[in-house]
């Protein structure tokens, strides 16, 4: 299993509508902060790969306003803690 975490660039709380066959997907990034060293952008974590594959063919992060933070490899789905995190390189400098 695959969780992948988005992040909304510069945002602290970002609500993006989808329009997904006909119907309207409503995702919530949240958790954005804002201090001394900048923003820190909200973001939306899920293991659903449908999830994966309409984010990341939305306008938004094709644009780059939602990009991908972290992706986290679950060996076994039911037991979280042998996850292990695969960070990209792009997202440091992307992050700036």
């Amino acid at each position: 299993m695959i969780r992948k975490t988005y992040a909304a660039r510069g945002l602290l709380d970002f609500q993006m509508a989808i329009n997904v066959g006909g119907a309207i997907l409503r995702i919530l990034f949240s958790g954005g902060m804002m201090g001394a060293n900048g923003v820190i952008s909200a973001k939306y974590t899920t293991d659903n790969e449908a999830l994966h594959q309409i984010i990341e063919n939305s306008d938004q992060y094709k644009k780059g306003r939602i990009y991908l933070f972290e992706t986290t490899v679950i060996k076994d789905p039911k037991n979280v803690r042998n996850a292990k995190n695969v960070k990209d390189p792009k997202d440091d400098e992307n992050n700036r």
